[in-house]
């Protein structure tokens, strides 16, 4: 994907100058991305409120064929135990509804994956914009890094983003961590995410995510072997704005640590004889792209402080 690919974001971020909005192109497949599609004999009707003439179809993952739905009621088989409506490697849809988010008017589905949302585009809800994920500009919202299922039900109105989640509520001085904000333990079953939830609300915009560049140093590059080292990982834009999210630090092990006004910090256990390697790796995430710094290598060499000699 091209590096100046406009992505979705969320958050209450102040408003920047950014890149025109580049359109996203379909994978070229001929079937939706969706769980409910429409027959290539029905035409797409601009008139109708979702844009098709005829009666949808709903695909049954466990039969493996389409179920009619006629005047667009889902069947009532759809509640019966082991029934699903799932294709294979999608994520399941939350919803789908009108939006002016890249300037024109268009359908879009949001699809809940656990801690983050996803997103594709269309015009015509037969063919959809390859699976994006939505990038957050504030920490534990949306993310990827609260809670799992702290996201359910996302949905876009007016271009507003609503979801359903647990975690922080400013009225009551409670702030978002990435922990549920209830004690819930196994006699809640599945509806243990539900317990304790309230609804979030925040804006949605294209953006130009910043390029970024990932440094690393260390405090010493030669060390016995079962020592550490302390190591920093520093993450910032071309134009030197910290980054924000989490950067894995990795030498024998990987570690990830948050960073700080844009850098973090580890102490990292060094094993083995030898030549290693430590770098850091900043994972696309929030307003930024991806960077890796370059390898620094660590040599590590033999422990020969021998023990006192017993008589």
């Amino acid at each position: 994907m091209p590096e100046n690919e406009d992505r979705l974001r969320s958050g209450e971020m102040p408003t920047e100058p950014q890149a025109d909005a580049e359109t996203l192109r379909s994978d070229g497949t001929e079937e939706p991305l969706l769980a409910i599609r429409v027959k290539a004999a029905f035409r797409y009707d601009g008139a109708s409120e979702w844009g098709v003439i005829g009666d949808p179809e709903m695909w049954s993952g466990n039969r493996g064929w389409w179920l009619k739905c006629p005047n667009g009621t889902v069947p009532e088989l759809i509640n019966q135990y082991n029934e699903h409506s799932l294709l294979i490697s999608y994520d399941p849809l939350s919803s789908i509804s009108r939006t002016t988010v890249r300037g024109s008017e268009e359908y879009i589905a949001l699809a809940s994956e656990s801690n983050r949302i996803s997103y594709q585009f269309s015009t015509n809800l037969v063919d959809w914009s390859p699976n994006q994920v939505i990038r957050s500009a504030v920490p534990y919202f949306a993310d990827g890094y609260s809670y799992d299922a702290s996201v359910i039900d996302p949905v876009i109105v007016n271009d507003r983003l609503f979801f359903a989640s647990a975690d922080g509520d400013e009225s009551f001085d409670i702030a978002r961590d990435g922990k549920h904000d209830c004690e819930t333990n196994g006699d809640y079953g599945a509806t243990a995410p539900y317990v304790g939830t309230g609804i979030y609300e925040s804006r949605v915009e294209m953006i130009a995510p910043r390029v970024t560049r990932t440094r690393v140093t260390v405090d010493r590059t030669s060390i016995v072997s079962g020592d550490v080292i302390h190591c920093s990982a520093l993450v910032a834009d071309e134009e030197g704005r910290p980054a924000e999210g989490v950067v894995l630090m990795r030498g024998d092990g990987i570690m990830p640590v948050r960073l700080i006004d844009g850098r973090a910090d580890a102490v990292m256990p060094m094993r083995g004889l030898g030549t290693h390697y430590v770098d850091a790796w900043f994972e696309a995430q929030g307003l930024w792209q991806a960077s890796r710094s370059d390898f620094v290598p660590i040599t590590i060499v033999p422990n020969n402080r021998r023990r006192a000699a017993r008589h």
